[in-house]
């Protein structure tokens, strides 16, 4: 899925592209010619976005490129420039390049899953590591106070031994094996991605880890 200033990049270009190849009597062209002589900020924007995607043998001969062929081109462009950037900031998420795997262009699934906004706040900081845990406090204190290991995420969700995780944890499993079965086998990995990015298209089981993961990180705070 592009992200939404990509999709704007491409489709100033493509437009520019029509108004380069307008009948040179047209109403159009002229307004688009004085666009070009006064350095109109919609055409200098054309001249930078062409040159940053090394795109600027375009300007010289844009009536020579199909217009699928020029949205390609950007498009893959663009894609691959996001991709590298994106890979270079996943090193300090591990949650979420747990959760984002191969398809770190496409859009998280609990996104369109979850549709309550507060819980899909919850979703978010426990991916991106903003969340009350010691382990993204920027304090001294990083580990958990029950079980004296790093608190993280993943131990909350999965290790943490507090009286009130554990039961939620035990209800969690029951329930979830009535609807998936194979879960209590799975890898840490794999359950990350169910929980924290929506794995699933089962709508009973999407509500029951929605409740899950939203109880919680609930509970690690309201009870010690």
């Amino acid at each position: 899925m592009f992200p939404i200033e990509h999709r704007i990049m491409v489709s100033h270009i493509l437009y520019w592209l029509r108004l380069e190849k307008e009948d040179q009597g047209s109403l159009l062209k002229s307004a688009f010619k004085e666009c070009k002589e006064s350095k109109h900020d919609f055409y200098t924007s054309i001249l930078f976005n062409l040159s940053y995607l090394g795109l600027s043998n375009l300007l010289q001969s844009p009536h020579a490129y199909k217009e699928s062929y020029v949205k390609s081109v950007i498009s893959t462009r663009l894609k691959d420039q996001y991709l590298q950037s994106f890979r270079q900031k996943l090193g300090s998420f591990e949650i979420l390049e747990t959760c984002k795997g191969d398809n770190v262009y496409e859009c998280s699934g609990y996104l369109e899953t979850v549709k309550n906004v507060k819980l899909r706040n919850v979703f978010t900081r426990l991916r991106i590591n903003n969340n009350k845990l010691l382990a993204y406090s920027h304090s001294d204190k990083v580990n958990c106070e029950k079980c004296n290991v790093l608190e993280n995420t993943e131990h909350m969700l999965f290790h943490c031994k507090r009286e009130c995780l554990s039961k939620e944890r035990e209800r969690f499993i029951s329930q979830v094996r009535k609807l998936m079965p194979s879960y209590p086998s799975k890898g840490t990995e794999a359950k990350i991605k169910l929980l924290l990015d929506i794995g699933t298209k089962q709508e009973d089981l999407i509500k029951v880890i929605c409740h899950h993961v939203n109880t919680m990180y609930s509970l690690r705070f309201i009870r010690p």
